[in-house]
């Protein structure tokens, strides 16, 4: 792409600024960057940044000294303050990628030609029996007169949406940088297609690279390395739900603004970003932002935009009629056409049939730890589930006269159980081996096969659950991400004291939003007191908000004495709407002059809001200034 990096945010970001300043001044109205930052709060209901992120730490002369924006979300809610003030109509496209170069700019910052080793293995040293299933493609099922010297895969037949991935696979290989997402259901042959699709680049010796960041977290993997990716790479983000829709916000949003910069990069051009993703999620990044929750995807919808490729749930017409002719002559698909139904082939050779009907006919201990995986899941657990969890869970499934009837070694039991391959394609349950320590507990990990964690979304959505797998996932949950899910789970499901305890545990671990959230609830029920308590934990793990909400509350309850004093600590803490809303306090209750030296203090300070407060509540008094 052409040359932008930070300093082009910078100097974009300074200009805006100017003619901001300019315009407004020209009105006589105020103006100055806390009260910028200000009426983003009000207006945007959007804080700068995390770690306490201000405008002049944007716009510091200082190349050094300078940050770069965090959050689009902040930016773009800036942006659209200073854009109004100086009558004009900002451009969110451009924005996005000036804040996208900006972070590509940083990250690749200071590596040196010497240590940089591309990521990624030649596509030409793969084969075809061992990496498919590395990159994630489903192992076939076996069936009767199929050769134990056949392929890992049965043949493909090519349907529509490989053409697609043809077009842009041939632009790749013409040196055009290019991104395809596959939309589809569980076991509806994506990543098979991806895999398809990349054998057409190893026919160029040497040249390209996969790259499957993967190991030891997805997330973490791809920001590391991805300063790392050189020219000719594919880079292979197979359910790419999981970088993009991640429980904080803006690493999602952080992902996807890597890869916008990356693909408009023409020093790294040409490269191939391929994904797979299912459709509840596609439609979560790319729906339209909404007026009262603001626009949470900004990045990935834009990145998603004109990429994603539809993949059918099966069979019809002229591909069926392809699928017969190349199934003479594959064992595989042919035993998959004869029992399929509805044209679900690809599901059927994943398994998916096989591993419904393991499921249902499993023995009461292991379908017990199947459910209990999947409940974990739709109710928000990450797909790493600790064996601990499912194994404490799973007695809430199980009718007391079967749990006395458990033998002492009925989790490994049913652990060989779910495990054991389903007509050589995955089991139930697959255990994660992986180079990191598992998160909590030093236990197992596990994950649920896609197709039944599909179906579970339909087949158990107006499941109950157990009071038993609540305390699992109160003991047990891998992450504090995993139990603040939970808690919001189980809170749309009324029950508050299981989401509570949620809460406290993340909290306890230091995380200022599960804090938050226990405080919120603790406010909701009147619990005054004990809901202060944890306003106070959040605010010492850095939340600000905390503070200002906790002095909100007492407001609310009527200890202003207290208020103010919480309101006060707000604004030393550089609350910037603190001090004008104990004014407001302290006017509602007739008690204005009790506002005005609130109000001064903060004027002194340099807060030109609250100076314009002071004044407006001085005129009110008669003592205009």
């Amino acid at each position: 792409m052409d040359k932008i990096d930070r300093d082009s945010l910078y100097d974009a970001l300074l200009s805006l600024q100017r003619r901001a300043r300019s315009a407004r001044n020209a009105t006589g109205k105020p103006y100055s960057q806390r009260e910028s930052a200000t009426q983003v709060r009000a207006h945007f209901h959007s804080d700068l940044g995390p770690a306490g992120q201000r405008i002049s730490d944007w716009l510091q002369k200082d190349p050094d000294a300078r940050k770069v924006p965090q959050s689009f979300e902040a930016l773009w809610a800036l942006v659209q303050l200073w854009s109004d003030w100086a009558g004009e109509e900002p451009r969110q496209r451009e924005w996005a990628d000036l804040f996208e170069a900006a972070h590509w700019d940083r990250a690749v910052d200071g590596k040196s030609e010497s240590k940089f080793r591309p990521v990624g293995r030649l596509i030409t040293e793969l084969d075809n029996t061992h990496d498919p299933l590395v990159l994630e493609v489903h192992r076939a099922i076996d069936a009767p007169g199929a050769s134990h010297t056949t392929f890992a895969l049965p043949r493909y037949v090519e349907r529509a949406h490989d053409r697609q991935l043809s077009a842009i696979i041939d632009r790749a290989a013409g040196g055009v940088s290019g991104m395809a997402v596959l939309v589809g259901e569980s076991s509806t042959g994506k990543t098979r297609a991806c895999w398809e699709a990349i054998q057409r680049l190893g026919e160029a010796p040497g040249k390209w690279r996969v790259w499957h960041p993967v190991d030891p977290l997805r997330t973490e993997a791809f920001l590391e390395e991805l300063p790392l990716i050189a020219s000719h790479t594919v880079v292979w983000l197979n359910e790419a739900q999981h970088y993009l829709l991640t429980p904080s916000m803006d690493l999602g949003e952080r992902i996807a603004g890597r890869l916008r910069g990356l693909l408009r990069d023409s020093a790294k051009a040409p490269v191939l970003v391929l994904g797979t993703i299912w459709p509840e999620y596609a439609e979560i990044l790319t729906e339209p932002p909404s007026p009262r929750q603001g626009d949470s995807h900004s990045a990935a919808r834009s990145l998603l935009d004109g990429v994603l490729v539809r993949v059918p749930d099966s069979f019809r017409g002229n591909d069926m009629a392809a699928l017969r002719a190349v199934a003479a002559t594959d064992p595989r698909l042919k035993y998959a056409l004869e029992r399929a139904e509805d044209g679900e082939i690809t599901q059927y050779l994943a398994g998916g049939p096989a591993l419904l009907e393991k499921y249902q006919s499993a023995p009461a201990a292991a379908r017990a730890v199947i459910e209990a995986a999947m409940d974990a899941r739709r109710l928000g657990h990450s797909p790493a589930l600790p064996v601990s969890l499912m194994q404490a869970a799973a007695l809430g499934y199980l009718p007391r006269r079967k749990r006395d009837q458990l033998s002492d070694h009925w989790l490994e039991d049913a652990l060989a159980y779910v495990t054991a391959p389903t007509k050589g394609a995955v089991g139930a349950l697959t255990q994660i081996r992986a180079s990191f320590e598992p998160p909590t507990h030093g236990v197992d990990l596990y994950r649920l096969a896609d197709y039944l964690e599909g179906y579970s979304r339909q087949a158990r959505r107006a499941s109950g659950v157990s009071a038993e797998f609540w305390q699992a996932c109160q003991d047990y949950a891998a992450t504090v991400a995993d139990r603040i899910n939970l808690g919001k789970a189980a809170s749309a499901r009324g029950l508050l004291r299981t989401a509570f305890s949620l809460y406290a545990t993340g909290a306890n671990a230091g995380h200022q939003e599960a804090a938050a959230l226990a405080a919120a609830m603790l406010r909701k029920a009147g619990r005054i007191d004990e809901a202060l308590g944890w306003y106070e934990r959040s605010a010492e793990a850095g939340n600000l908000g905390a503070v200002a909400a906790a002095a909100r509350m007492l407001s609310e309850a009527g200890r202003v004495e207290e208020a103010l004093d919480w309101y006060e600590r707000a604004a030393i803490a550089g609350d910037p709407v603190a001090a004008v809303e104990a004014a407001w306090v302290l006017e509602a209750l007739g008690r204005v002059e009790e506002a005005v030296p609130l109000l001064e203090r903060r004027a002194s300070a340099g807060d030109p809001f609250a100076a314009a407060t002071a004044a407006r509540v001085l005129r009110c008094l008669g003592r205009g200034r």
